[in-house]
């Protein structure tokens, strides 16, 4: 049976087979940083910037946490980027080591703490799963905890803050008791100050004062027009000052951004900007990050 394809079509097929291989193996090339180091356990100090006794002392304290909670907290310091940006490398390498678990309740419950010395920058990767409890504003206020102690290259120190307070407030959270977290590090707003029973009624005071104050001195200004005939020959201009049908001023209206607009030509939108060594590391899943976290420089 002869082949339904002569020699010269099969020849082309099989190029064009061949350069759509290698445009795809090209592109994913591209997309993914090389030279991805090799993960060994819940500290990776590839930059060698932190002292032994914090790598010990880290270590434990993340294996505990991921045995107790089912995340995995990692952390990562590479000399240096190679002028890649920090959240392209991070998003790599947390992709490239699979951090979290594939499936489950744990499904992508995890994060990455990078560190570039020689590039002074520093990035917390957060993976899908996790960015429910430790959202991007979070996320930021983690990591510049750490940049007083980078700003004086004391690694150690701001690597275990870091951690520390990573840790620590999830656990918080979460009400969890870990092995060597105390919460002490634990990230928590600023409370508005409450007012005292004194205060409540020293404002109500003063309002109730205000309110007779400006009652006495409209109907004096009424009683001023009605006498001189001011009122009267003013009346026209209550259309214009008070649109009754509107229920604004001259038809336009007071805006958030602080000036008068009309509502035709207003948005509604409206947001936030913006998602070891010597202990028994239990391995990575293959979780993924979709590029959620935040990233500082000192």
């Amino acid at each position: 049976m002869k082949s339904p394809y002569k020699l010269p079509q099969a020849l082309g097929l099989l190029l064009v087979c061949a350069g759509l291989f290698l445009a795809a193996a090209g592109a994913t090339a591209f997309a993914q940083p090389k030279n991805l180091p090799a993960r060994k356990g819940a500290v990776n100090d590839f930059a060698n910037v932190i002292d032994d006794a914090t790598e010990k002392r880290l270590d434990i304290i993340l294996v505990n946490f991921e045995q107790m909670t089912g995340t995995p907290i990692v952390v990562a310091t590479i000399p240096s980027l190679e002028e890649r940006p920090v959240e392209d490398y991070a998003n790599a390498l947390y992709r490239s080591w699979g951090i979290g678990a594939k499936s489950g309740d744990n499904k992508d419950k995890g994060a990455l703490l990078l560190l570039a010395p020689q590039d002074r920058k520093t990035r917390l990767e957060v993976g899908y799963g996790l960015e429910g409890d430790l959202p991007d504003g979070l996320a930021g206020e983690i990591i510049r905890r750490m940049r007083p102690h980078f700003q004086k290259a004391e690694f150690s120190q701001g690597i275990e803050v870091g951690v520390r307070t990573l840790v620590d407030t999830l656990a918080e959270k979460w009400n969890v008791s870990v092995a060597g977290i105390d919460r002490s590090y634990a990230y928590r707003p600023a409370k508005a100050p409450e007012l005292s029973g004194k205060a409540v009624l020293i404002l109500f005071a003063i309002l109730f004062f205000f309110i007779i104050i400006m009652g006495m001195a409209a109907r004096s200004a009424r009683r001023r027009m009605a006498s001189t005939g001011a009122g009267e020959s003013l009346w026209w201009l209550a259309p214009i000052i008070f649109n009754r049908g509107g229920g604004n001023f001259g038809g336009g209206s007071w805006n958030s951004s602080g000036g008068w607009g009309d509502h035709s030509n207003s948005s509604g939108d409206s947001g936030w900007s913006s998602g070891g060594s010597g202990s028994d590391w239990s391995g990575f899943g293959g979780g993924s990050s979709g590029g959620g976290g935040a990233s500082d420089s000192w």
